[in-house]
């Protein structure tokens, strides 16, 4: 007589939660499991849970170089820059990148609750950090760019161009996840007592609570595993696949040249610059000349650094063929 495999379906369960710390429970599971969940969810909690951080500061007025010393501060910009990295954002509007500009004059200390204030977007957890230390004669603007993403991205990778001079990328930590950590204890199921139980424990910077980690990474595992479960397995053929890459990429890029400028997040100067001059749509704009966009009355250097930017993050070439995309 042959037995059925019957799956188990485990319950969770809750055993403590904070904002930054939350203890649970996974029983039953089948022999090996475990050790199996443990690791996949530790892993992706750290790799894939999505969160804010410092990616570029601007000090006005200007300076050359990160080993730059500012007239009044303690701390040399370096050392200002390793300390943005410790501050932690927790969103509070619509918006998941902003550009924010701190003006620090005839202050002591320069601390997160300063950008918190700043700020439209976001809040600043960690309120009571220290940024840097300054005497009364000390007078300047910093501008930092929050933007969002997971795990941690250093600086090189988020290099502005060359013609954006005075801006320093700086390395991105963006998991709000400080420490997992996970036991696997034995539990009696009918007679057997060789199933177990996964003890985690989660702690985050108290940007994200740990509940709502936890889930995040559960659904990034289950669209994986619902591919695989829905893949046919069947031999995939290369140029098939080139084939509809190319397809696809070629619809989104048709979208977005058909999307109102106003509808693309584009910065309100960007927008209005162009409008007065009857240039509305995406495809109005790629193609033509930098030269003579510069010359619009109007729309000077840093509408035209915003526009690439957005380029750049949208993967569309600034002399993208029209023609082959109506």
């Amino acid at each position: 007589m042959t037995k059925e495999n019957t799956a188990l379906i485990p319950e969770i369960i809750v055993n403590k939660l904070t904002n930054d710390q939350g203890t649970f429970t996974l029983t039953p599971l089948a022999p090996g499991f475990g050790n199996t969940l443990g690791n996949a969810l530790r892993r992706t909690l750290f790799s894939s849970t999505q969160g804010y951080a410092v990616t570029h500061i601007k000090i006005r007025p200007s300076v050359p170089h990160e080993f730059t010393s500012i007239e009044g501060v303690k701390e040399g910009l370096q050392d200002i820059i390793l300390n943005l990295k410790k501050v932690r954002f927790k969103k509070k509007g619509k918006q998941d990148e902003e550009k924010v500009l701190v003006a620090l004059k005839g202050m002591t200390l320069f601390k997160g609750s300063d950008i918190t204030k700043a700020a439209s977007s976001f809040e600043v957890v960690n309120g009571d950090f220290v940024i840097c230390h300054m005497e009364k004669i000390a007078n300047f603007e910093i501008e930092l760019s929050i933007g969002k993403g997971s795990g941690y991205e250093p600086a090189e990778e988020h290099k502005p161009p060359k013609e954006m001079a005075g801006v320093f990328p700086i390395d991105a930590i963006y998991t709000p996840i400080k420490n997992v950590t996970f036991a696997i204890e034995n539990t009696l199921v009918g007679k057997r007592t060789d199933y177990e139980k996964l003890l985690l424990n989660v702690v985050t910077d108290g940007s994200l609570c740990p509940k709502e980690a936890l889930k995040g990474v559960s659904e990034v595992l289950l669209s994986i595993f619902t591919a695989i479960a829905r893949n046919d397995m069947s031999e995939d053929n290369e140029q098939e696949r080139e084939h509809k890459y190319t397809e696809d990429n070629k619809v989104r890029i048709q979208e977005l040249l058909r999307t109102p400028l106003a509808k693309l997040g584009l910065s309100a100067r960007v927008i209005n610059s162009l409008g007065a001059h009857g240039i509305e749509y995406l495809k109005d704009l790629v193609g033509k000349k930098v030269a003579d966009l510069l010359l619009l009355p109007n729309f000077g250097k840093k509408c035209m650094q915003d526009l690439e930017e957005f380029l750049v993050k949208k993967n569309i070439s600034w002399d993208v063929d029209i023609a082959n995309y109506e």
